[in-house]
C-alpha cells in the first residue's frame, strides 16, 4: 500500500490527518483521533480497513489473468476463501 492509500484509510477510519508546517524544515504529517483523547475506536476501524484491503489484494492475485484455466478455477476458490476471512 502506498502512503496516500494508508492516509486515506486513516481518514476513513475517523482520524484527522494533515501536516504541521515547521519554520526550519519540511512539513511533518500527523494523524490524530477525532475525539482528541482515546483513539481505540479509530484504531479498530483502521485495522479492519487495512485487513480488508490486504485480503482483497491477495484475492486479486489469486484471480490473476496470467493463470491457466485450471489455475484460474483453483485461484477463484482461493480468492473466495480469502474474502470469506473477513466475514464473521
Amino acid at each position: 500500500m502506498t502512503t496516500d492509500e494508508i492516509i486515506a484509510l486513516a481518514r476513513e477510519a475517523g482520524f484527522r490527518t494533515g501536516q504541521i508546517n515547521l519554520s526550519n524544515g519540511p512539513p511533518v504529517p500527523f494523524i490524530a483521533p477525532a475525539s482528541g483523547t482515546n483513539c481505540m475506536v479509530e484504531l479498530e476501524r483502521f485495522a479492519a480497513l487495512v485487513a480488508a484491503a490486504e485480503r482483497e489484494a491477495c484475492a486479486l492475485v489469486c484471480e490473476s489473468e496470467w493463470a491457466t484455466d485450471a489455475e484460474r478455477a483453483f485461484g477463484g476458490e482461493l480468492a473466495a476463501l480469502i474474502r470469506a476471512r473477513g466475514t464473521p
